[in-house]
Parts: C-alpha cells; structure tokens; sequence
C-alpha cells in the first residue's frame, strides 16, 4: 500500500522538519519531497525552526478543532505528523505578533514571530554562565535608563512544558481517532521522561513512529547512528530527510516502526542545541 492521491497532511515540527541547513529545503525537506512527490493530494507544513512542543502541539489541536466546525476555514486532513523537541525550549512571541495562526497566510505569521532563542546547554545547572538567554525589549519607566533586560528563556525545570505537551498530545491522539485521521508521532529526543505520567500512560503508543518508550536518546541519535552526515554539526542532509520518507510511508502504510538502539546514555546525556540567536529577522 502506498500514499493515496486523495490523503492530505498536516504537518508541523521544529528546524527539523523544516529542513535547516538544506540547500534548498522547498525541494529536499521530507515535507517537500512527499508534496512534490505527485503521490497525495496536499500537505500542510507548519513546521519552523525554534518551535517549542507546545506550539507544535497546540497549533496541530487548534487546527483539527477548526476543522470540526461546520463552516471550517481550514481543509480537512487524513494524516497528521508531529515531529516533537526538547521540553527546555521555549517559544516567545514578538509583542507585535498579530492573534493567533492564520493557516491561510502562515508564512506571513512567521515572519512576525520571534522564535529564535539560545539553546546551547542540557545542564540546567550551568545555564547561566553558559548564556542561554535572550534580549527583549522592556516596558517600563526605566526603559531609557536600561534598553534591554535579559531573561531566560528555557523551561530549567522541564515540568511545564511536559504537562503541556503530554495533555495536548493526549488530546490530539483522541481527536484523531475521533475523525479518523492517521496520526505518526516523531520524537527527536527520548521520550523515557514522559512514560513515568498516568496521562502519557494512556496514550496510544502505536502514534510513535518509534520503538522504544524508554530511551533517553530518540530519532536524533539514531540518525546519527545510521551514518547521515550533518550539515551545520546539528541538522540533517538530504539523504537523512530521504529516509524520513520512507520511514514515515513504511510507518502509515505498513505499521513498521523504527528500531531504536540498544544502547542508551545516561539521563543526564548532554543532549546538543541548536543557536538561532544569531538568525534573527
């Protein structure tokens, strides 16, 4: 079995998905190549680089609620694919950011978002000295006396945006049932640190296009696992977003997940970041 010309998909993620680093990432990201493919009938790709799991998630829940509505603005979809990143990140808004997403018009909202941030460092223990922080514009009487504040961005405990994420994911899983919508989940990093919550026990697991619930290290390293090459010592080469295509297409049409290793480094694996401070618009 393969794709249908019919099935439309919804996808979102974070640079991954998005196709940092690429040459061209309209032809070679693995969203491109499944639109370009001629195989289905559209894709929604709201993926883009320093997406948080919130925003990941709480855009892709929005939409399918949209499209429940009797007068949907937006296209009813058959799959959705959430590509999910590390609990520390954390989104912040320009304040000039104009509502909420509009689907018909998403690259212009991209462009008023602020979404870069330091992601330098796993042990939270040392992210101060290590810089992971962020200038913004304060509001205040003392605004000419100090011009920018600096503030961290992360989440150092993790804990808020894993409730977050694992109730938003939880409802996602449901909804899609509900509208009979093929849902793959792909978690860059481990996921062992949410199998410990009642909630995220009672999620579907055959979601996840991996095996493995309980190892610390996800997609990430196992891509690097498999030999593909690094374009910027962090994101992937074309052939690493070819594999995506198949994995995913094997994942939907198959029900093959992909193996993870069998070795695992310790939870406090000094997982790498990506710097987008330096991209601002």
């Amino acid at each position: 079995m393969t794709w249908n010309v019919n099935d439309k998909l919804l996808i979102n993620g974070c640079s991954f998905t998005w196709g940092q680093g690429l040459e061209d990432r309209t032809k070679t990201s693995w969203p491109s190549l499944i639109k370009n493919s001629g195989k289905v009938k559209g894709t929604l790709d709201l993926s883009s680089p320093g997406k948080d799991n919130f925003h990941i998630l709480n855009e892709v829940y929005h939409y399918l609620l949209l499209s429940e509505l009797e007068d949907s603005p937006v296209t009813k979809v058959t799959h959705v694919i959430i590509q999910t990143t590390d609990f520390f990140r954390s989104l912040i808004y320009k304040k000039n950011f104009s509502g909420y997403i509009k689907y018909d018009r998403y690259t212009t909202q991209l462009r008023n978002r602020h979404f870069f941030t330091k992601l330098n460092n796993w042990n939270f223990d040392a992210v101060h000295e290590l810089g992971a922080f962020l200038s913004v514009p304060v509001n205040s009487p003392v605004e000419q006396e100090f011009v920018n504040v600096i503030i961290p961005v992360g989440d150092l405990s993790q804990s808020y945006n894993k409730m977050l994420s694992i109730i938003l994911l939880k409802s996602i899983d449901s909804l899609c049932k509900k509208l009979n919508i093929k849902l793959c989940v792909i978690p860059y990093y481990g996921l062992n640190e949410w199998a410990d919550e009642k909630l995220f026990q009672s999620i579907d697991k055959d979601i996840f296009l991996v095996d493995s619930m309980d190892k610390v290290d996800g997609l990430y390293q196992e891509l690097l696992d498999l030999g593909f090459k690094q374009t910027d010592n962090f994101h992937f080469d074309e052939q690493a977003h070819k594999w995506h295509v198949d994995a995913i297409s094997n994942f939907f049409h198959n029900g093959t997940k992909v193996i993870l290793s069998k070795t695992t480094k310790s939870k406090d694996s000094n997982i790498p970041h990506f710097d987008y401070t330096d991209e601002r618009d």
